[in-house]
């Protein structure tokens, strides 16, 4: 498998490099993909893609047809990999989580645990989407709040991101 992202199409080779088909195409409809980053097989040979710009992980079967959504609450999905006994892993990469997707009992779709960091469970595995966005939110905010944290210089106007680049300019102006 390749994944062309400017494209967002996936080409599929055989052992020995040829060419076989391709599938998905720049898009947000569904078999469509905006940045393929992971691609794994899954037991029964079907493909699976993490979409990482429409933030989804989909299945397609062997022969590159759309089969379904296996989740769209992934912010950043990046690689993905299949575990044994039908686990599915996700890694978010902006928020540094993988997700861990087991076959429900049927094998007919993944239910949805995420783990965060080298934790290895965390204290309600039964988290909501809803609670997983509201902490992704509070993620993102701190973020932007730690980009936006400045310390000004006391003998002019700059303003510094780190304490180290305060004390650097104060040494180039002879202050300390």
């Amino acid at each position: 498998f390749a994944s062309d992202q400017q494209n967002g199409t996936v080409y599929v080779y055989n052992e020995d490099g040829q060419f076989l088909f391709e599938f998905g195409g720049k898009g947000t409809d569904e078999g469509q993909l905006l940045g393929p980053r992971g691609i794994c097989t899954g037991r029964a040979g079907n493909i699976i893609v993490a979409d990482n710009g429409n933030k989804r992980v989909e299945l397609f079967d062997r022969t590159g047809r759309f089969l379904r959504h296996i989740t769209t609450d992934i912010e950043d999905p990046q690689p993905v990999a299949m575990a044994p006994q039908g686990l599915l892993l996700v890694a978010d990469y902006g928020l540094r989580e993988v997700t861990i997707l087991p076959m429900d009992q049927s094998h007919a779709q993944w239910t949805d645990s995420t783990h965060s960091g080298a934790t290895a469970l965390e204290e309600t595995p039964t988290t909501t989407v809803q609670q997983k966005r509201q902490a992704r939110k509070r993620m993102r905010i701190a973020r932007k709040t730690w980009r936006r944290a400045t310390l000004p210089c006391s003998h002019c106007s700059r303003k510094f991101r780190a304490r180290i680049g305060l004390t650097s300019h104060l040494r180039t102006l002879g202050m300390t």
